[in-house]
């Protein structure tokens, strides 16, 4: 997942890694906002 956040700084965008939602509740909790600059 970092890999795809790094990806998209080096292509132009400002990137946000969070969490979304509780790890109990899906271990798929790391949301990725990305806007380009």
């Amino acid at each position: 997942m970092l890999d795809r956040a790094l990806y998209l700084q080096q292509q132009g965008y400002q990137v946000n890694v969070k969490t979304f939602c509780e790890k109990q509740l899906t271990p798929r909790n790391i949301l990725i906002l990305a806007n380009i600059n």
